[in-house]
């Protein structure tokens, strides 16, 4: 079920979860794993349902509410669970990759209130929770691919998460800062896919490309042709 999901085989690892489940096999991470299913394939009723059968707090637990209430449209619902997970975060590298989790989804909370500057904010801390010896504050500022980060992965989207709001604002504003901030930083997350490409020969990096990466340099191109028409 769990290589299912990787796949995008959700209704397949759906299929083997819930018998598991009335079977009496309660363990929570059948919950949370039926719950992140249903969340990938949109079904957020469903998602929200099996999250809420959780009954140990955790930071991924929490993330994961407030992303499904944030999809949802309960933005100040996602806000409050956000909360509850950065209180939970503490040292150590698998924490400070959910609390870099937790910024990225509290800059698309904010995002989604149309409060662009804060939103932009709350992604440059997520890139900052992910990526050691990065503590650059200014958004207009990007870490690279040769920095130790908590998951190359993560970083790819967190930037991404950054440029598409710089792109956004830009195009509402038309202001030149947003436009290089757009720019710089979807560079910035191209690199890191170059070094995931180059670095990682396995099925994780090969469908992390074709399912993610790919849209994000349609993203890109598209963005530069945008841009290319306003100058």
């Amino acid at each position: 079920a769990t290589a299912l999901n990787r796949l995008g085989e959700f209704d397949s690892a759906i299929s083997i979860y819930r018998p598991l489940i009335k079977q009496g096999y309660n363990s929570e991470d059948y919950y949370m794993n039926l719950g992140v299913s249903y969340f990938e394939k949109g079904d957020l009723d469903s998602a929200l349902f099996y999250f809420k059968k959780i009954t140990v707090p955790s930071i991924k637990l929490y993330n994961n509410l407030a992303d499904s209430y944030i999809q949802k449209g309960q933005v100040y619902k996602g806000l409050t669970n956000i909360e509850k997970a950065l209180k939970l975060s503490d040292e150590g590298v698998n924490k400070r990759l959910l609390k870099a989790v937790s910024y990225n989804l509290k800059g698309e909370a904010y995002e989604k209130l149309e409060k662009y500057d804060e939103a932009l904010r709350f992604y440059q801390r997520s890139l900052m929770e992910a990526v050691f010896e990065f503590n650059d504050t200014s958004i207009f500022s990007n870490p690279t691919s040769k920095l130790l980060t908590t998951s190359n992965y993560q970083l790819f989207n967190f930037l991404v998460s950054k440029s598409e709001a710089f792109d956004k604002v830009y195009r509402m504003t038309g202001e030149r800062k947003m436009l290089k901030g757009a720019l710089d930083t979807y560079e910035a997350a191209i690199k890191v896919s170059d070094f995931i490409a180059k670095y990682f020969d396995n099925d994780d990096a090969r469908i992390f490309h074709n399912t993610i990466v790919l849209p994000t340099y349609q993203k890109a191109l598209n963005f530069v042709f945008y841009a290319y028409k306003q100058t």
